[in-house]
């Protein structure tokens, strides 16, 4: 068996969890911050333009211009830019149709708007509206509008310019970005320890599980974990528990069916090298000499027997026990079956009651492991039973299926026995002949042939074994 290794096996996790787990959750944080800040940056780029846009709609407002004349436009704006009243906020600068600064809050009166993008823009925009994002000559980011001011006949008077500085802004969207990312810093801390405690929560007893396994392969079944939650790992734990449990109880009984075997095996060959040996002398008469080959012979159908049962065991572990299917008269098998037992019957002062139907359906089966099957049965009926007591065969059929019932008046079996009692290498009784794999290859067959095969017993009173097949 392969050494487990329970390093590996956290490492594995603990890999996998920081890869897909935290790196997904901390690409998601960022993703989320990066798109918050656009946004928060676009919203407030956004408010500033739209604020601006409105100051010129309500210059343009105050101003009632209709078919003004460039000399009366320039005196009017010139009124407007010396009465504005957000001069620390915004720098407002009115220009003449000719490109020439008419009066700016700044009180600079050399500037041209030569240059401007936003100026170039509104020239050709439908709305007579530009707008401009960039650094001024200080240094100083900064937004600009530029509104251009139009008669009714739509011919251009002179334009009027917002710049405002875009600084206090973006330290508001660098502080809200600091908040996201304090704010993402905090969640990921959060997920890195949580994570850490959780990957622990089932490291832990992982690698206890890992460890129990190891020593269970080694062969060691007496290793029991502690549960201490009852979700998947707690139901693990169980898992692992009942398997030691389990194995345990296998190995117990291998060994005892070792021994068993062993016994059973020596038991025959004693005999047959005894009598052999015994034969093999010249002093030996006629009716010691029939006796010795009587002996023999039994001794020798026993071996043959049990070796086939080895066998059968072996071919069912394997998937390679082959069932020949055919339409089978089991009526006639159950008879050759209850006839053959007759003469033991009278040798082992036990009463055989055969209550023969008339007539039972065909079977699709397998007529020799039928036979098998049935032999098994009154086997074990005349094995555990009582001397002077009695077995019973009934057999009928209902609602297309065909019963099979062997009862016997012997020990019984107790009651905590019977679920293991089809178990392979099971045995009630020690001391009592045989492998303990008859009735679990008797059951291996049945369920083959579609049917099953019940146990019942009361302890002391006897024992009754139902097989069930589907009729044809």
């Amino acid at each position: 068996m392969g050494k487990v290794k329970p390093v590996g096996v956290r490492k594995s996790i603990a890999t996998r969890w920081l890869i897909h787990g935290l790196g997904f959750a901390i690409s998601i944080i960022i993703i989320a911050i990066v798109a918050l800040s656009f946004s928060i940056k676009t919203y407030i780029y956004n408010s500033i333009e739209s604020a601006l846009r409105g100051r010129s709609d309500e210059m343009i407002s105050n101003l009632s211009l209709r078919a003004e004349k460039e000399a009366e436009l320039s005196n009017t704006l010139r009124d407007y830019v010396r009465n504005f009243t957000d001069k620390n906020e915004l720098e407002v600068t009115a220009f003449s149709v000719y490109g020439d600064a008419i009066a700016s809050t700044s009180g600079m009166s050399n500037i041209s708007y030569e240059g401007f993008k936003d100026m170039e823009m509104a020239m050709y925009d439908p709305d007579n509206f530009g707008n401009w994002e960039g650094t001024n000559e200080y240094g100083e980011k900064i937004m600009a509008i530029t509104r251009i001011v139009r008669d009714r006949n739509d011919k251009a008077l002179g334009a009027v310019r917002y710049v405002t500085s875009l600084e206090k802004a973006d330290r508001m969207i660098s502080q809200t970005i600091g908040l996201f990312i304090s704010i993402g810093a905090v969640i990921t801390v959060f997920l890195v320890f949580s994570g850490i405690y959780f990957i622990r929560s089932i490291i832990t007893p992982v690698k206890q599980i890992s460890e129990s396994a190891r020593i269970i392969s080694s062969g060691n079944f007496n290793v029991r974990l502690n549960k201490k939650t009852d979700d998947e790992i707690g139901y693990l734990v169980d898992t692992v528990n009942d398997m030691a449990v389990e194995l345990g109880n296998t190995e117990k009984l291998k060994n005892e069916f070792i021994s068993s075997v062993s016994h059973e095996l020596r038991t025959p060959l004693t005999s047959i090298r005894g009598w052999a040996e015994t034969l093999a002398s010249a002093q030996v008469d006629e009716e010691t000499f029939k006796k010795g080959l009587r002996v023999i012979s039994k001794e020798s159908e026993r071996l043959s027997g049990l070796v086939e049962e080895l066998l059968d065991f072996s071919r069912l572990q394997s998937g390679r026990l082959v069932m020949n299917m055919v339409k089978t008269d089991i009526l006639a098998e159950l008879d050759e079956v209850v006839f053959a037992f007759t003469d033991r019957a009278r040798a082992e002062n036990v009463k055989l009651i055969y209550d023969e139907p008339d007539i039972l359906p065909y079977v699709k089966a397998d007529a020799n492991r039928i036979r098998q099957v049935l032999v098994n049965l009154l086997d074990n009926a005349f094995k555990y039973n009582k001397e002077g007591g009695e077995i019973k065969v009934a057999a009928y059929s209902e609602k297309g299926m065909v019963y099979i019932k062997v009862s016997d008046s012997g020990i019984g079996i107790r009651e905590k026995d019977l679920p293991n009692i089809k178990k392979k290498f099971y045995k009630v009784n020690t001391m009592i002949k045989g492998s303990g794999i008859g009735l679990a290859v008797s059951d291996e067959i049945i369920n083959i042939h579609g049917g099953s095969l019940t146990v019942e017993s009361i302890y002391g009173t006897g024992t009754t074994v139902t097989v069930t097949l589907p009729g044809m």
